[in-house]
């Protein structure tokens, strides 16, 4: 049986190819289902004084926040989080 949902949690950001995780898990859900991302945004709407130093904490875990034109081409529903710290986006089924 094929899942209705499929998770990524703070987890896309670390993939080395977000692009196939992404359409690999739509095209393993069930028909109507839906691929909901929550991760790191561009903190663009942070405080500048923040941003540096939280991009090279990211950094040297080995983070770097999720770039939305990943996401684009999978037509999804965006959600910001304050500051634009996280994105929350829901991609449908797709071949």
């Amino acid at each position: 049986k094929k899942p209705d949902r499929i998770l990524f949690s703070y987890s896309l950001s670390m993939v080395t190819d977000p692009e196939a995780a992404l359409r690999n898990a739509r095209q393993a859900l069930a028909p109507g289902g839906q691929v909901v991302v929550v991760d790191f945004g561009d903190l663009g709407g942070l405080w500048k004084p923040f941003r540096g130093p939280l991009r090279r904490f990211l950094e040297a875990f080995h983070v770097t926040p999720l770039d939305a034109r990943v996401l684009a081409p999978h037509q999804p529903r965006l959600s910001w989080g304050p500051g634009r710290y996280y994105v929350i986006a829901r991609l449908s089924a797709g071949s």
